[in-house]
């Protein structure tokens, strides 16, 4: 349970990182 809950932040957190490096390159 505690690695599910550490994992599952990783998830949002990298799609959003990833958006906003989209969106700076841009």
């Amino acid at each position: 349970m505690k690695i599910a809950f550490q994992m599952d932040p990783i998830g949002p957190i990298d799609i959003a990182a990833d958006s906003t490096f989209r969106l700076a390159e841009e």
